[in-house]
């Protein structure tokens, strides 16, 4: 069955359910369980939690030279897999799922990140405790090295029979789904444009009609009407999906967080409607990797909305980037311990454990940036709210959020601290 004719099975799945059930509302929280169990057999969905083998992946890639396999508080329920190599920004990743089956994950893990460590592939990854359609999620920085991990799951052998259907509203490469969402979750806004599709037929009573074709134009045209055209942006920016990540993730920035939505969306739009997926994808990810058509989408949209940034604002932006660059130059000259000493010297009035580097990285920092404002910068880039205070568990989060650390780094900083 190819992939269309799945989405319209599911399509139909759907409308029986809420034709049956006239009191059950289509909801975004309903199509995301079912999305994330997709292709799961009975026996994995009665023993899905995984959380046991967090212990064995971290003691199997430890000390290893090109790979961080960390636990991060900020994503309980997921195990990373890094190596940020020299990276300056973080970059625009390529996502890879890989729908492992239960009783091959913990050998495939292995297997698959060994891939990872052994051609040194910049990447910030994380597997779930909890088996599910996206339990392996690839982020990779680069397109070559993003199309040798294809290559390699799909073609060397070591994963033959073992990897279950992806979801079908992905891009599908082989045994795997593509995607590439920024800061958002492209399976997320599926489901809320599924919510979105699903009452709309339910009021109109017509859920009999839901096809993989209709579905697609109904999309096309909210993609065409709100992001191109602009005319639906209002309405757009009422969804709670919406108000969400820009509560959150983008701190009140709405022109970023629509560009976001706008990437996304249009990625869907193909996934549903392109008749060559595979090449499109290729295209829109080189489109959204460019950082010049990023810039001109954010000044669309600011244009559009009329955002005009209070000056506040703007100076905190100017010193986180600041406080960026310097944190990340650091630590790829000289290591995570490094920029954990250096942020509480740095609260202390003492910058000289931040590199210089080649732009007088730390010159610029202690011009711009006082100590006492330090661990505020870090709790805006966390989105923690309350009160500023010198409190180390927040710069190791900042840390965290930065590059990543090792268990054994964060025992070292909590004594340092």
């Amino acid at each position: 069955m190819d992939r269309s004719s799945q989405i319209n099975k599911l399509l139909k799945q759907f409308a029986e359910i809420f034709i049956q059930n006239p009191n059950f509302e289509p909801d975004a929280n309903f199509f995301y369980t079912t999305l994330m169990n997709y292709g799961l057999s009975e026996k994995e969905y009665e023993k899905k939690n995984i959380t046991y083998m967090f212990d064995d992946w971290t003691m199997y890639f430890k000390n290893n030279e090109n790979l961080n396999v960390y636990h991060s508080e900020s994503q309980k329920n997921f195990l990373q897999f890094a190596n940020h190599l020299n990276n300056k920004e973080q970059p625009e990743y390529i996502k890879i799922y890989v729908p492992f089956s239960g009783s091959t994950m913990n050998e495939n893990v292995k297997k698959l990140f060994s891939f990872f460590e052994a051609n040194n592939i910049e990447t910030h990854s994380k597997v779930s405790n909890i088996l599910r359609s996206d339990s392996v999620v690839l982020r990779i920085a680069k397109q070559e090295d993003a199309s040798k991990v294809i290559n390699y799951i799909n073609n060397s052998g070591d994963f033959a029979d073992s990897i279950n259907p992806t979801n079908p509203f992905l891009i599908k490469s082989g045994s795997v789904g593509l995607a590439m969402d920024g800061e958002i979750s492209y399976n997320s806004t599926i489901t809320t444009l599924l919510e979105l599709y699903f009452k709309k037929k339910k009021m109109e009573n017509k859920l009999e009609t839901v096809s993989a074709l209709d579905f697609g134009d109904k999309v096309r045209t909210l993609y065409q009407r709100t992001f191109v055209e602009g005319v639906a942006l209002d309405t757009f920016a009422e969804l709670d999906d919406f108000k969400r990540y820009l509560n959150g993730r983008f701190k009140g920035d709405k022109a970023k967080c629509l560009t976001n939505f706008s990437q996304v969306i249009e990625l869907i739009d193909i996934s549903l409607n392109s008749e060559n997926c595979l090449a499109d994808y290729v295209t829109h990810v080189k489109k959204w990797t460019n950082v010049e058509n990023k810039n001109k989408s954010n000044s669309y949209f600011e244009q559009k909305i009329g955002i005009t940034k209070n000056k506040e604002e703007q100076k905190d932006d100017d010193k986180i980037a600041i406080l960026k660059n310097a944190s990340v130059a650091t630590i790829n000259k000289y290591g995570y311990n490094q920029l954990s000493r250096a942020l509480v010297e740095a609260t202390k009035g003492n910058y000289n454990f931040f590199t210089n580097g080649d732009s007088n990285l730390r010159a610029a920092l202690q011009k711009g940036v006082k100590p006492e404002e330090i661990i505020h910068l870090c709790k805006i880039s966390l989105d923690i709210n309350g009160k500023t205070s010198i409190d180390a568990n927040i710069l190791l989060q900042y840390c965290d959020v930065i590059s990543g650390m090792s268990n054994k780094i964060q025992e070292e900083y909590k004594q340092l601290s």
